[in-house]
Parts: C-alpha cells; sequence; structure tokens
C-alpha cells in the first residue's frame, strides 16, 4: 500500500508540475518569447513522460522488495539509530521526516545487483561491500530521501537519466558553470552535500569547501539554506 500511495502521490504532483509548466512555456510562447517558451514546453512534456516511469519504477521496486523479503532475500529493515538522526540534522535540519527513514544493510538480491547503495522512497539500501555505513555514505543518500520527500517520485528517473546520459557525479562541473540548488541533478545535489560535510563544513567553525581547488564555501552555504527549507528539489 506504501508504494501505491507514493506513486499515487507523485503521480499528482508530478502531473501539476507538468501542467504549470507547459502552461508558463505556452504563455512565454504567446507573449512573443519564443526560445524561453519552446524550452518551457519541452521541459513540460519531459514530465509528462517521466509521471507514469516513475510510477513504474516505485510500484515495481516495492513489489520486489517484498517478495524479496518474504522470501529472506532481502534483509529486514531498521530506522535510523539516536547518532544517525543526529549526524543528518546538522544537514538537513527538520526538512527530512525521520521517522520515515529505514535502512537496509546487506545484499537484497535485485535491488543491489549494481553492487552500489541506493534509494528507493523513504528506504537506503547498503550492500555488503559497502559496511559499516559510513557517515558520507549516509548524508548522500539521504539525499535522495531528502529528493522523494521534497519532490516527489520524480528524482529516480532523472538520477538515472543523469547517471547514464548527464553529467551524472561531476560535482565540479556544475559548479564552475554557476548552477544553483535547484538546477543541479540529483546526483550531484547529493555529491554536494556529502563533500561538504566531508569537508569538515558542518563542524564548529565550519571549515571551507573547496572542489577542484576553487572555494565553493558560497554555494554551499546557499544549498543547505535551500535544503533546510525543503526547497530545489528534482
Amino acid at each position: 500500500m506504501t508504494g501505491a500511495k507514493d506513486a499515487l502521490v507523485g503521480v499528482v504532483r508530478n502531473g501539476v508540475e507538468a501542467t504549470q509548466t507547459l502552461a508558463s512555456g505556452l504563455g512565454l510562447v504567446l507573449t512573443g518569447r519564443f526560445s524561453e517558451g519552446f524550452g518551457e514546453l519541452a521541459r513540460g512534456l519531459v514530465q509528462v513522460v517521466q509521471t507514469p516511469v516513475d510510477a513504474v519504477l516505485m510500484m515495481g521496486g516495492r513489489g520486489i522488495s517484498a517478495v524479496q523479503t518474504l522470501l529472506g532475500v532481502e534483509p529486514v529493515r531498521r530506522g535510523l539509530t539516536g547518532a544517525e538522526e543526529a549526524v543528518l540534522r546538522q544537514v538537513y535540519g527538520d526538512s527530512l521526516d525521520y521517522s520515515r527513514i529505514s535502512i537496509k544493510e546487506g545484499n537484497a538480491g535485485l535491488l543491489t545487483a549494481s553492487g552500489r547503495p541506493f534509494v528507493h522512497g523513504d528506504t537506503i539500501y547498503i550492500p555488503a561491500k559497502h559496511l559499516p555505513l559510513e557517515t558520507g555514505t549516509l548524508i548522500h543518500e539521504a539525499a535522495h530521501v531528502w529528493q522523494h520527500q521534497n519532490g516527489g517520485t520524480d528524482y529516480m528517473s532523472e538520477a538515472l537519466y543523469a547517471q547514464f546520459f548527464g553529467d551524472g557525479y561531476n560535482l565540479g562541473k556544475a559548479l564552475q558553470e554557476g548552477k544553483a540548488w535547484s538546477q543541479l541533478n540529483p546526483e550531484q545535489q547529493a555529491e554536494l552535500l556529502e563533500q561538504g560535510y566531508l569537508a569538515g563544513c558542518f563542524e564548529t567553525p565550519p571549515r571551507r569547501l573547496y572542489v577542484n581547488g576553487v572555494d565553493y564555501t558560497a554555494q554551499l552555504e546557499a544549498a543547505v539554506r535551500e535544503v533546510q527549507a525543503g526547497r530545489g528539489a528534482p
């Protein structure tokens, strides 16, 4: 039922977003701003295509997880420890519903076939070779939970597209291009928060963030303000 609910919420949220984008694009075209308008129309059409894809990914993943858990192929979920939640609060503040987050540690059949940690909805999967769970990994994967909770299910297809066809984890390129938090792809958002945490930017006093030798502390600080306000999710 949770998977169906998440998929339905995602469809509604993505549908509203696509409608708004298409309406905005049409308005721009009608006022003579053709380049911007056609760009918005194209983005809206992509969102229309994303909606059923994300619903299938959400429902399919939940179904596979349920079957694998019953068969003992997939580990039982656990909640966050107090220490894990405390670390995440340094980065995400109150923008996450921590009670909804669960972690599955160990190999999980089809869902961990890639051998990499990943997130499906509010569940973080950590394959055996990535145990014990490192704090940087937790920060990174929690970013995808944040994207799910604050932006809906479309983070899944956007993350897959970014990994296979886009800039993927290339944070340096995005920062060099001056992209704001909301313009980063899902993996770049997660990378920024992970690198910021590992660099000591959330310590007292905070250290500065350098990527490829360039100081991007101001960009990180602006991003964290957006994150903690629940804004800018894919």
